[in-house]
């Protein structure tokens, strides 16, 4: 999760905002230049109630009114039903992979549960690639080789 790498404490945040415990902006925490960061909070006995409750929608349309974007992290889609409940409630889910540590099953797994739960897939991030080790890639090619190439109507006569 998000939260090791932050740094930001965990005892306040979305479920306590959603139970009506807190208010979401005071659990808000400033973590770089336009980023902030509402951690989960505590986790409740039922955590899929609170995610598939009202008020949740309530305050993503508040996150959605005060932000530019607003990401909702959620565990592995083989792990937990967090992201199949708020993928409805947002405007597409974005996979985000790892190769090497990705089983491919995995990803028919995610695969398969998005198509039948009708999710809007905007696409899917593979982070932890390192060009080096991909020479055959796009990445690969498009960082090595990429050049500047005017428009014929601006290049010069001979």
């Amino acid at each position: 999760g998000a939260i090791p790498i932050w740094d930001v404490p965990n005892q306040v945040g979305l479920s306590n905002a959603i139970v009506g415990q807190a208010q979401w902006q005071s659990a808000i925490a400033p973590v770089m230049d336009n980023l902030d960061l509402l951690s989960c909070g505590v986790i409740p006995p039922n955590p899929m109630a609170l995610l598939d409750s009202q008020r949740i929608t309530l305050l993503i349309g508040q996150f959605a009114s005060n932000y530019d974007l607003v990401i909702i992290d959620t565990p592995s889609l083989n792990v937990a039903a967090d992201a199949p409940i708020l993928g409805k409630k947002a405007d597409g889910i974005l996979m985000v992979a790892r190769p090497g540590v990705l089983y491919s099953g995995s990803v028919a797994f995610a695969k398969d549960l998005l198509k039948k739960s009708n999710q809007h897939v905007l696409g899917m991030v593979v982070n932890g690639v390192v060009p080096k080790n991909e020479p055959h890639s796009h990445y690969y090619f498009a960082n090595e080789s990429y050049t500047q190439v005017q428009s014929p109507s601006k290049q010069k006569k001979a």
